[in-house]
């Protein structure tokens, strides 16, 4: 299973790094993430990290306060590390990763308050991350928690609810005690 796990994994991100390519066989043109990430113009995510590991650095353990980041960021616009940034007329009012931004806002304090409490909600996949249904419900968190690491979706309730019942689905009581059949296996798969 894990080999073909590992497969999947590897199968995904050949087609992340191709996806460009294979759309010019159909006649699409894409500007994909990983087009973007080596483009100049849009190396203003890379300066909001910047900005935002900053504004960590002049408050490390209690931060500035939940929801304070889009004046701490036009504030911190200033210093001379990233004042040569080129500016798009957006104002960011969020660092584009999760890790900054409740570093920034809520500190180390909060970061391991927020980290510690989803760890304690999914505890229970982790006991028996081979099983199907936990292996399937840690994907989905995992995915959401890596996409927050570039985005800000988890910030949008489109994105925070489904998030939520996939934690709420971890909880013990909602657990399975029946053997996963091999068709329900390739069905979670797929």
């Amino acid at each position: 299973f894990l080999t073909y796990l590992l497969g999947l994994i590897v199968w995904c991100l050949l087609c992340q790094l191709f996806h460009s390519d294979i759309a010019l066989w159909f006649g699409i043109q894409l500007e994909t993430g990983i087009d973007r990430l080596g483009s100049a113009k849009y190396q203003d995510r890379l300066y909001e990290w910047k900005t935002a590991w900053l504004i960590v650095q002049q408050s490390p353990i209690w931060g500035h306060g939940w929801g304070s980041y889009p004046y701490q960021s036009f504030m911190m616009d200033t210093h001379p590390s990233v004042d040569h940034r080129p500016r798009f007329n957006v104002l960011f009012n969020h660092s584009h990763n999760i890790v900054l931004q409740l570093l920034s806002e809520m500190g180390l304090m909060g970061l391991v308050a927020v980290s510690g409490s989803l760890l304690y909600c999914i505890k229970n996949l982790l006991k028996n991350p081979a099983g199907m249904e936990n292996l399937f419900l840690l994907s989905l968190i995992t995915i959401s928690v890596c996409h927050s690491m570039l985005e800000y979706p988890l910030w949008y309730g489109y994105f925070f609810i489904p998030f939520m019942i996939f934690v709420a689905l971890a909880a013990p009581e909602t657990q399975s005690a029946a053997p996963t059949r091999p068709l329900a296996r390739w069905g979670i798969g797929l």
